[in-house]
């Protein structure tokens, strides 16, 4: 068995460079595409 640890890209808080570590902050049109790669690339 594998487990693989992926990491979302960019957020709104990221784009801002700010902290957001108690909100559930959106993500960018840049950071779901990163995650859309991401799981195609696993697959």
């Amino acid at each position: 068995m594998r487990v693989y640890l992926v990491r979302h890209g960019q957020s709104a808080a990221n784009l801002t460079n700010s902290f957001a570590g108690w909100l559930d902050v959106p993500l960018t049109d840049s950071g779901k595409q990163d995650g859309s790669n991401a799981g195609n690339f696993l697959r």
